[in-house]
């Protein structure tokens, strides 16, 4: 069988005319209030400790110096071969 509900259902709401006025913009959100910086120990900068949330893991990264991007090295030259060519 079905379920039989108690309540009856609500009614539809009204068509909208013309003549009422637009609703007004909702005001202006609130900046969110920055979040606190965290504070890491010299353990966690030296790798000793294990970072446990992602906020210490972005301070982590935030307080390293960026390494200078290695040279690339050259490619191997090709050695001629001792073969004769044919």
């Amino acid at each position: 069988g079905g379920r039989r509900f108690d309540r009856p259902r609500p009614a539809a709401p009204a068509p909208a005319t013309e003549a009422a006025a637009p609703a007004a913009p909702p005001p202006p959100r609130k900046p969110p209030k920055p979040r606190p910086v965290v504070n890491l120990t010299d353990e966690k900068k030296s790798g000793k400790a294990a970072l446990n949330t992602f906020a210490e893991l972005s301070a982590f990264f935030k307080t390293r110096d960026p390494e200078p991007p290695k040279p690339a090295e050259p490619a191997p030259e090709p050695k001629p071969d001792d073969k004769p060519a044919e």
